[in-house]
C-alpha cells in the first residue's frame, strides 16, 4: 500500500493544480469473510480483501470524485489529474497537513485476529434466532411452570415449521438443591409436561418402577466408580424425589397461573402478591423494535 506520509502532498497538490478550496484522500482496505450455512451446516467460506483510494476536489459548489483500486503512486497522481481536469481556476496556494482520520468504529479485537471456529460459532448462534415476527405472533407460554422451550417447539412444529437440533450444542446444568427444591422442580416440570402432551400418564406404578430401577441403577454405576457408600443416601433420596414429584405433577389437575408459578419459583411466601416484580433489566419489547 502507498505511502501517503511521503506521496499525499504531491498527489493533492496535482489535485488543486487547476484551482480549489479542499482536496482529500480516503484509503479503503476491508478484510471479508462470509460462511454460507444450509440446514445448518457449513456450505462454503469465502474470504477476501478489497483495497481502494479515492481523491475528493471541492471548489465552490462543486465536488468532484475519483477512485482508483492500484494503490500507487503513479496511479494515484493520475487520478488526481483528472479530477483537476475538471476543475477551472488557478493553483491556490495551500497548506499541507498530513493529519490521517480513521471513519468508522474501531473494533476492540481486529477480525483478523478472531479464529474461523469462533466466527463459525458465532454464525451458528445467528442462525438459530428466531425472526422478530414469529416471537411476536408465537410468544413464550409464561404460565407454564416449567419446559417453556419445548412447549414452544411444539407449537411451532405443529404450526409447519421445522426445528433444527444441534445435539453438539450443550447445556450442562448444575444443581444443589435439597430434596425440597428436586421434588419441587420435577413436580413443576411434570405439570408443564402433562399440558403439553395432554395423552401421556404416570400413575402410582409408574413411579414405583421407575424410582426401584433408577435407584438400582445407580448404585451399580457409583459402585463401579468406588463411590457407593458416600453416594448412597443422596441416590435414594434424590430418585424418590424426583419420581414423587412427577407423580404429583401428574395429578395436579388445577389451572395454570401466574400465582401457581410464583409457588413453585418463590416458596414460603417470597416474592408474592399482586404487585409487579421489579426487575434490574428490563424483559424485551419486541413490539418496540424497529
Amino acid at each position: 500500500m502507498i505511502d501517503l506520509e511521503k506521496h499525499a502532498e504531491a498527489i493533492l497538490a496535482t489535485a488543486l493544480r487547476n484551482g480549489g478550496q479542499l482536496a482529500e484522500i480516503f484509503l479503503e482496505e476491508t478484510v471479508r469473510t462470509s460462511i454460507i450455512l444450509e440446514n445448518n451446516k457449513v456450505e462454503r467460506v469465502v474470504t477476501g480483501t478489497d483495497v481502494g483510494a479515492g481523491i475528493r476536489h471541492l471548489s465552490g459548489d462543486q465536488t468532484l470524485y475519483g477512485h482508483t483500486n492500484e494503490l500507487t503512486e503513479p496511479s494515484l497522481i493520475a487520478l488526481a489529474a483528472e479530477i483537476a481536469g475538471g476543475a477551472r481556476g488557478d493553483a491556490p496556494a495551500c497548506n499541507f497537513a498530513f493529519a490521517p482520520e480513521r471513519l468508522g468504529a474501531v473494533p476492540k479485537v481486529p477480525p483478523s485476529d478472531v479464529p474461523s471456529s469462533r466466527k463459525l460459532e458465532l454464525i451458528r448462534n445467528a442462525n438459530a434466532a428466531v425472526r422478530r415476527d414469529l416471537a411476536i405472533e408465537h410468544p413464550y407460554n409464561e404460565t407454564l411452570p416449567g419446559l417453556e422451550d419445548l412447549d414452544w417447539a411444539t407449537r411451532m412444529m405443529n404450526a409447519g415449521y421445522k426445528i433444527h437440533y444441534a445435539p453438539e450444542a450443550e447445556i450442562i446444568h448444575v444443581h444443589n438443591e435439597t430434596p425440597r427444591a428436586v421434588f419441587n422442580r420435577y413436580k413443576r416440570e411434570a405439570i408443564a409436561f402433562k399440558h403439553i402432551y395432554i395423552h401421556e400418564r404416570f400413575g402410582f406404578l409408574d413411579f414405583v418402577r421407575l424410582s426401584a430401577r433408577n435407584i438400582v441403577r445407580d448404585m451399580q454405576n457409583a459402585a463401579h466408580d468406588g463411590e457407593l457408600l458416600p453416594s448412597f443416601g443422596s441416590i435414594i433420596w434424590f430418585r424418590l424425589c424426583q419420581f414423587w414429584g412427577t407423580y404429583q405433577g401428574y395429578r395436579y389437575s388445577g389451572p395454570l397461573t401466574w400465582q401457581l408459578r410464583q409457588r413453585f419459583y418463590y416458596p414460603n411466601g417470597i416474592q408474592q402478591g399482586n404487585q409487579p416484580i421489579e426487575r434490574p433489566v428490563k424483559p424485551i419489547d419486541y413490539h418496540a423494535i424497529q
